[in-house]
C-alpha cells in the first residue's frame, strides 16, 4: 500500500512551493487532524475546510471490504472509528464510502455540519478562487485534460480542477478538495443505498449500510 503522510505536506517537503493558503479567502491553511487515518485535513482561520485523500484502493482492494467487519465494536461510533482507524479495513474502503462515512462521524458526533449555498455547489470560483501556493487570482486556461478545468495564476502555478484542486507536484496528483457539506453526504449515500447501483454496493460492508440506513431514517431522507 502505497501512502502519502501527512508528513510529506509539511512545509520543508513542499518546497519550493511554500506554505499552502486557502483558495478561499488568501489565508493561510493548517493541518487539521481528521478521525479518517489516510486523511489529511486543512483549516484556514476563517474556518474553510478542505481536505486531502493520502490514499485511494484500486477497485480490485476496495471490492474486498463488503467481506470485512470491524470486531469487538459495541456501538455505531465504534463502528466508525473502527472502519476509518485500523489499516486492516481502511486500506480496503472506497475512497468516497471513506469521506462520507468520517463526514457522518463528524456530523453525529463533532456536530460539524457544513452547508453551502445551492449556487456555490457547483461554482467552482466559489472555493477555489486564489493560488493555493502564493495567493494571487486564479484563471482558466485551455489544457489538453478535457474532463478538468484548468486554473492557473499570475505566477503560472497551474492546476486541473476535478473534484477538486489537483496539483502539479511529483506527489502521487494530490487533490485538494473542499470538505463535503450535509446535502452532499445525503446524495451520496442514496447513491450507495440504491440496490441498482451494483457497482458501489459490490463496496459496501454490511456494518456500513447500516449505518448509512440509519443516518438516512434519523434524518426523514427519502431513500
Amino acid at each position: 500500500m502505497k501512502v502519502i503522510r501527512s508528513s510529506t505536506l509539511t512545509h520543508d517537503n513542499t518546497k519550493p512551493f511554500g506554505k499552502l493558503f486557502c483558495p478561499t479567502c488568501r489565508e493561510p491553511l493548517e493541518f487539521k487532524k481528521l478521525l479518517d487515518i489516510l486523511t489529511q485535513g486543512f483549516e484556514c482561520k476563517n474556518k474553510h475546510p478542505f481536505f486531502v485523500n493520502l490514499f485511494s484502493p484500486d477497485s480490485f482492494e476496495s471490492a474486498k471490504a463488503i467481506d470485512l467487519e470491524a470486531l469487538k465494536v459495541r456501538t455505531d461510533e465504534d463502528i466508525m472509528k473502527a472502519w476509518l482507524t485500523d489499516p486492516a479495513l481502511r486500506k480496503h474502503l472506497n475512497t468516497q464510502l471513506a469521506e462520507t462515512l468520517r463526514r457522518i462521524y463528524e456530523i453525529q458526533f463533532e456536530a460539524k455540519h457544513i452547508f453551502y449555498e445551492k449556487k456555490d455547489l457547483a461554482c467552482v470560483s466559489t472555493h477555489f478562487h486564489f493560488c493555493p501556493l502564493c495567493k494571487n487570482t486564479l484563471v482558466s486556461y485551455d489544457q489538453p485534460d478535457i474532463g478538468s478545468l484548468g486554473l492557473k495564476c499570475k505566477n503560472n502555478h497551474e492546476f486541473r480542477y476535478r473534484s477538486g484542486l489537483r496539483f502539479g507536484w511529483e506527489i502521487h496528483g494530490i487533490r485538494l478538495k473542499k470538505e463535503l457539506d450535509n446535502h452532499t453526504i445525503q446524495t451520496r449515500i442514496k447513491g450507495w443505498l440504491d440496490p441498482k447501483n451494483k457497482a458501489l454496493r459490490s463496496q459496501l460492508p454490511n456494518q456500513i449500510e447500516h449505518i448509512f440506513k440509519k443516518y438516512v431514517n434519523q434524518l426523514g431522507v427519502e431513500k
